[in-house]
């Protein structure tokens, strides 16, 4: 039609330019977004014909089109898109405010609403008001009876802005978006034509179950879900591919969340549906429906239950590489930021390859994200990638500590700074706390560098004290992870900082302090202890256990050095006696809880800690046949560490520690116990132990020929591990002699490590 008129055609033109318009916009084949631009290129060609004194009627359907576009213009700048949206919006009101049809006006206060809800200029509290009150006003003038459509669409848009509300409590507003969703949900399921409204309406309800703080959170999850599968009906992955694909990826992530006892079939499941959508796509298909289905599995193996983590992290990184290079960044700018901020949280996990690497592999990734996703274009995925950027350089190993350091903290600044805390508290208290831990660490490192007392120092008091505001910042009723985590690192740090207001060589003030710091520790695991349950998580039912032995063993050994402190007052020594029982009893019992749970197979390196801990407790003590006993459950957890199991660097540190403990403790046990020979067999399996892992470690300092003449030396080792651990299989002296020998040859090109 517009090809048979020309502009001197006047209003018949402008009426074909409006028309074809919506039919572009409307359109459900090619690219959206080039399908937005083409109908507001049309919609102001007809408005530069259009009077609306002479051609109200055309005017206002041109104009009430151009405003609707504008707002889901995701070209050029959204805000700038979202303000046309606004004065359009306005323009249209005001021109039928006092004589246009109800529903006339209804619709234009609705898109009104929407657009401020969407707008990014001004502060969000501000936006949501105003289209909580042109929406309010716009249900008022219609009724569900007169215009159902317009009704319903007000109500679910209502329910956004309740979602988003700043103001007032989150609990409350989301109820309220619950309400007004029940409302319009109730009208379309009237309407058989009103399909995808519905469907829409329900994936709304599936989001507000799933943020929902009232009722039963397992209860929630099931009906989340549940309205996530109504939605699936209507969006069909071939005529709403992305809808479709979206929606597959919502209710995946609402089955992760749930807290059942089939969590790993459920991933398991995930998985499996994901690779047969991608075996089933040809070599024709849509490149951005093959990268968001790669996403989803690269994000559902990082969060794999079952089989090797390591090799599960590995395929996670192949899919999410190949989801970045499918995603086309000038089109799709925010789903390939997503692709990349999964991609850098899977390098910040990966335990394959140098972990100085990997941290560099994130942090390039993070930085090229960041020059497209901008807080702007979307809040959520900006802010976790300067959470995953900080992360990285808080752990950098490569580059000045300090600096490092120093970088970390202006990055988590920056995120929490521009996080709404009242929108989302869990994501603001994560960013905060990582903010102060990087704070602590700073202040720790420089500690050490001091020649004088003119720089600031760490006022531990003080930061004990904001670290308590912020963790009570949210419930365990609401966010009970969030709140386990903060009240984690609350309780970590106050066994960790030096106590103020007493010199550490004053002995029995400094350990009276100590102690006092570990005692509040000890109080607030146990307090996390009934929300770890709830949630049947045994692992972190484990940790606290763990971390209470940790706490009472500090205490027992600060109150033995003060006993040694106190002699010639038996009063005082009397007391640190009877003390430092009650902290061993304590410790034995918390570490002997964490092992019921901490599997020598399963948790190999949690298990080692809390049985060489138990067995150094017992030595302390001259409970030798209990240490005994604990150092040979140890032994079994290191036989598997000797294996593949592939560790952070931080947890191989930590295994080694224990190894070496172990190889110096476990003899001595022996000899105790009047058994030399066992004794001698002990030092040399745990020196052969100790050796084996350190040389997995890729970064030991020795010269290339020294550390390839040990890794030569490994397999010969292996062999003679194998003889050792199996005494029946050969005469116990034999491999005992050999074994010295080999370690004096071996100690030899050693000794650089």
């Amino acid at each position: 039609a517009v090809a048979h008129l020309t502009k001197n055609d006047g209003v018949d033109w402008a009426r074909a330019m409006t028309t074809l318009s919506l039919a572009v916009g409307n359109s459900l084949e090619g690219n959206r977004l080039d399908n937005v631009e083409r109908a507001i290129e049309a919609a102001e060609a007809a408005l530069e014909i259009l009077d609306p004194n002479l051609h109200r009627e055309e005017w206002l359907g041109a104009t009430v089109n151009l405003a609707a576009y504008y707002a889901s213009h995701r070209r050029d700048s959204l805000a700038a898109n979202i303000e046309k949206a606004i004065r359009l919006y306005d323009a249209v009101y005001e021109e039928i405010k006092e004589s246009g049809s109800p529903l006339r006006r209804a619709r234009a206060l609705i898109g009104l609403g929407d657009a401020y809800i969407q707008r990014r200029t001004y502060s969000k509290e501000k936006n949501i008001e105003d289209a909580i009150k042109v929406l309010e006003k716009a249900l008022t003038i219609i009724s569900p009876e007169e215009a159902p459509r317009a009704w319903s669409k007000g109500q679910h848009t209502l329910s956004v802005a309740y979602r988003e509300r700043v103001r007032g409590e989150k609990s409350e507003n989301l109820r309220r978006a619950l309400e007004a969703n029940e409302r319009c949900l109730t009208v379309l399921e009237q309407i058989r034509s009103a399909r995808e409204s519905w469907a829409r309406a329900k994936i709304l309800r599936s989001t507000l179950l799933e943020e929902s703080q009232e009722g039963d959170r397992e209860k929630n999850l099931r009906d989340a879900i549940e309205a996530a599968k109504c939605a699936s009906t209507v969006f069909s992955p071939e005529e709403f591919p992305d809808d479709y694909s979206a929606l597959m990826e919502t209710i995946d992530s609402l089955r992760s969340l749930q807290h059942d006892d089939n969590r790993s079939e459920v991933m398991e499941e995930i998985i499996r549906k994901n690779e047969a959508m991608l075996s089933s796509l040809s070599s024709e298909s849509d490149s951005g429906e093959r990268a968001t289905i790669l996403v989803r599995l690269g994000n559902a193996y990082a969060d794999r239950v079952k089989d090797d983590r390591s090799e599960n992290m590995e395929r996670s990184i192949e899919r999410l590489e190949e989801a970045v290079k499918l995603f086309d960044q000038r089109t799709h700018p925010l789903s390939w930021g997503s692709a990349m901020l999964s991609l850098a949280q899977s390098y910040h996990e990966r335990a394959r390859g140098l972990h100085a690497d990997n941290i560099e592999r994130s942090i390039a990734l993070c930085e090229s994200a960041l020059v497209v996703v901008s807080h702007t274009s979307d809040p959520d995925e900006h802010s976790g990638l300067l959470e995953t950027l900080g992360e990285c350089f808080f752990e950098r190993v490569r580059g000045d500590r300090r600096e490092n350091l120093k970088k970390a903290i202006e990055i988590y600044n920056t995120a929490y700074q521009r996080r709404d805390r009242d929108q989302n508290p869990e994501a603001w208290l994560r960013l905060e706390q990582k903010y102060l831990q990087a704070e602590r660490v700073l202040y720790s490192l420089t500690a050490s560098e001091r020649e004088n007392d003119t720089n600031p120092r760490l006022e531990a008091d003080q930061y004990l004290e904001n670290l308590q505001a912020s963790a009570n910042m949210v419930s365990a009723k609401d966010y009970p992870r969030t709140w386990m985590a903060a009240h984690l690192f609350l309780a970590d740090t106050y066994t960790q900082v030096t106590p103020s207001g007493v010199d550490i060589n004053d002995v029995i003030p400094f350990g009276d302090a100590f102690c006092a710091n570990c005692r509040k520790a000890v109080s607030i695991y146990e307090t996390m202890l009934p929300t770890a349950d709830q949630l049947g998580d045994m692992d972190h039912r484990a940790l606290l256990h763990q971390r209470i032995g940790v706490a009472n063993a500090f205490m027992y050994l600060f109150t033995k050095v003060q006993r040694k402190a106190s002699v010639g007052d038996p009063e005082m020594q009397s007391k640190f006696t009877d003390q430092a029982r009650r902290y061993f009893e304590s410790a034995v019992a918390a570490h002997e809880a964490a092992l019921k749970i901490y599997n020598p197979v399963r948790s190999p390196n949690n298990h080692l800690k809390s049985a060489v801990t138990l067995g150094r407790l017992h030595a302390y003590e001259r409970e030798w046949a209990a240490a005994e006993e604990r150092f040979a459950s140890a032994a079994s957890a290191a036989d598997e560490l000797l294996g593949d199991i592939e560790l952070s660097e931080s947890d191989m540190k930590s295994v080694l520690r224990h190894l070496g403990d172990m190889a110096t403790f476990a003899p001595f046990v022996s000899l105790m116990l009047d058994k030399p020979k066992r004794a001698i067999e002990l030092f040399e399996i745990g020196r052969a132990r100790l050796l084996a892992k350190a040389l997995t470690l890729e970064s030991l300092p020795l010269l290339p020929e020294r550390r390839n003449d040990l890794h030569a030396r490994q397999g010969e080792l292996a062999v003679h591990e194998r003889r050792l651990l199996s005494p029946r299989l050969f005469d116990r002296m034999t491999p005992l002699e050999e074994s010295i020998r080999l370690r004096r040859e071996i100690a030899r090109p050693s000794s650089a490590a």
